[in-house]
């Protein structure tokens, strides 16, 4: 008997640290060696955050280029909105954290808004639409030496007339001045400060979001999502009032953004791709299916919602929630066509050479690239190995001056590489990334 429990230990043993396969590349004749031909497009970089503002002509996108060479620019990009067209670009000084657009109103012209902190200084470029030069400079203070890290909002308002401040103020970007806030949300904002959760401020600054993690049992746990509305500190649930699809569960159904409607309601977006319309007493008016699995951005203007998901857009008309025909106008960020035609050479179990051309926007360019496996031939672990191969190029004109440098990275078997290409010589616009495929 004790010879039979210990064999049935030792199975389990063997079979709960199964052996790893290490995997391997032939080279060349490997799919996912640089070999051969690979096609695709590289575009420049929009960094995460509030990084986009829109006028009714124009998008401004606030560009983020990091280097190989340690350069990193900050840009702001304006294209028209039907065609894509670049119309301008200006390189950024410091650190910008967010951008915004402000119609004409209460006699101040239209602006384009540029903000950046440094501790507790928060400065705001006023900038000509047009142009992009500076016409004015304003800042105040956080209220605290160290903005609460609970509070996730530095952003201005889709109509620019607000910005949503780290420390939880919401300034008049006419007047430069503090606009109320309610006493509810005020408790809030005293009340989740160093605690597990956190909070920021809806898209137009007109609620309080609200993330609070609820625990479970045997160290399980939830988070829930509640809104608290500015006029009157009511607080409404980001539970769903529809039955919710995609296979979502507990605070995944959940809606974690809200936005004001002009007759007092609401909409809330939920990641089965529905939008929830709902009265000011926070009922149910209209389940809009945008179809597929997904979270969507939105924005309102006029009687519009104009929502972006990650693989489409929508609008929807908010007094019978009808979507409109057509998509909502999205400018593709500049872009490279690159082809490369290359023969790879093994050199040893951890490197390998691969020299060719690279095709830039119809111009041809040598390239010579060293590869290099990470992980690839790593013995079994108990934890995850991660395991590709970089390999790194220059891009050279017929002269031997330098164009680009070329890096990217492989699996072992699929035939796809990710690419980042930097160009050598411009200020801004250097940094391009994206993906090629056989």
């Amino acid at each position: 008997m004790k010879r039979l429990l210990l064999m049935s230990v030792l199975t389990l043993g063997l079979t709960a640290c199964p052996q790893t396969t290490t995997p391997t590349l032939a080279v060349p004749s490997g799919a996912a060696t640089l070999d051969g031909r690979w096609t695709g497009e590289v575009r420049q970089y929009l960094s995460g955050g509030p990084r986009t503002a829109r006028s009714p002509q124009t998008v401004y996108n606030l560009l983020d280029e990091g280097g190989y060479d340690s350069r990193r620019t900050f840009s702001i990009l304006a294209q028209r909105l039907d065609s894509g067209a670049v119309l301008s670009r200006m390189k950024l000084s410091g650190m910008p954290n967010a951008l915004g657009y402000r119609a004409p109103a209460n006699g101040a012209p239209a602006r384009l808004l540029v903000q950046s902190r440094s501790g507790t200084q928060v400065q705001v470029e006023e900038r000509d639409p047009d142009t992009l030069d500076v016409r004015s400079t304003w800042s105040f203070s956080l209220t605290s030496d160290s903005p609460d890290s609970n509070m996730y909002s530095e952003n201005f308002t889709l109509d620019g007339l607000i910005f949503a401040s780290p420390d939880g103020q919401r300034i008049d970007t006419v007047t430069h001045q503090p606009l109320p806030v309610h006493p509810e949300i005020q408790a809030q904002l005293s009340r989740t400060a160093g605690q597990n959760g956190h909070l920021s401020w809806s898209p137009d600054a007109q609620w309080l979001e609200v993330t609070t993690y609820v625990p479970g049992a045997f160290g399980s746990g939830n988070f829930r999502y509640d809104f608290i509305r500015n006029t009157d500190g009511r607080t409404f649930s980001g539970a769903p009032l529809h039955p919710v699809g995609c296979g979502l569960r507990g605070s995944d159904s959940w809606s974690r953004t809200i936005l004001g409607l002009p007759d007092g309601g609401m909409a809330l977006t939920f990641q089965d791709g529905v939008v929830e319309l709902r009265r000011a007493d926070g009922s149910l008016r209209q389940a809009v299916s945008l179809g597929g699995c997904g979270r969507y951005g939105f924005w309102f203007g006029g009687d519009v919602l104009s929502l972006e998901g990650p693989e489409r857009t929508a609008r929807i008309r908010v007094a019978d929630g009808v979507i409109l025909p057509g998509d909502l106008l999205t400018p593709a960020l500049p872009s490279l066509n690159v082809t490369l035609d290359m023969q790879a050479t093994y050199i040893s179990e951890n490197n390998y050479e691969s020299s060719g051309t690279a095709t830039v926007d119809g111009v041809n360019y040598t390239l010579n690239a060293k590869a290099t496996a990470l992980g690839i031939t790593l013995k079994p672990q108990t934890s995850p190995v991660r395991r590709y191969v970089d390999w790194t190029g220059e891009l050279r004109r017929k002269d031997g001056t330098v164009y680009a440098t070329l890096r990217g990275g492989h699996g072992a078997t699929e035939a796809s590489q990710s690419v980042s290409l930097q160009l050598n010589e411009p200020v801004v616009g250097f940094s391009y990334s994206g993906s090629l495929k056989r």
